[in-house]
């Protein structure tokens, strides 16, 4: 019988070689993108958010660009991701209202991140009504997320729900992917961190 571990490595092979051919075309790639961000920004997640945690699209991945664009125009506060070791830990930082390429670098994976002299989020301080954007592999209807095996987002969502009351009782975790990404079912353990949504070009799926 094999072990959840051994499952997810499967899983992920298959997810790439599925996504890999999705995105190889590029009008429905393009489409599926226009869906699903303006389903997010139209969303009261969006709406009510006082700050979005969000990611900045490897390959592959379906991007956030409008989205963080769109935070930016607001003036609702926008924070990414920047790998600190490759240990699996990271810290969101805040984009300031300027140019994105002028506050990015290539990082860990050949991934642009947020410079350091940006201001770092704190996880003690985050307000109430949070919403963090994940990436992923693949999303189940019941929640289960399956990322690329570091660990880096079940790490500092542990940090985030143990240290801030505020994204404990308010704050919104919403899986973002196409809808190619959606399965039935995804093995998981203990240490996984679950989703309240997903949303993908195909709508917003609460869990």
């Amino acid at each position: 019988m094999k072990d959840i571990p051994e499952k997810k490595a499967e899983l992920r092979k298959i997810l790439r070689s599925e996504i890999s051919a999705f995105v190889s075309g590029i009008e429905k790639k393009r489409e599926a993108e226009n869906k699903a961000s303006s389903l997010f920004l139209e969303s009261e997640f969006y709406k009510n958010a006082s700050m979005v945690f969000c990611f900045l699209s490897s390959k592959n991945e379906i991007s956030t660009d409008r989205i963080i664009a769109k935070c930016i125009q607001d003036e609702k506060p926008v924070a990414i991701p920047r790998i600190t070791d490759k240990n699996g830990e990271m810290e969101f930082y805040f984009l300031a209202n300027i140019p994105l390429n002028s506050q990015t670098e290539p990082g860990f994976y050949g991934i642009s991140e947020p410079k350091i002299s940006l201001k770092k989020v704190e996880v003690k301080s985050v307000s109430k009504n949070a919403v963090m954007l994940l990436p992923g592999l693949a999303f189940s209807f019941c929640g289960t997320r399956l990322g690329k095996g570091k660990g880096f987002y079940d790490r500092y969502l542990e940090r985030l729900l143990g240290q801030s009351k505020n994204f404990l009782s308010t704050g919104k975790k919403i899986g973002y992917c196409y809808k190619i990404q959606l399965k039935e079912n995804i093995p998981c353990d203990e240490n996984d961190q679950k989703v309240d949504c997903v949303i993908c070009e195909d709508g917003l799926i609460l869990v």
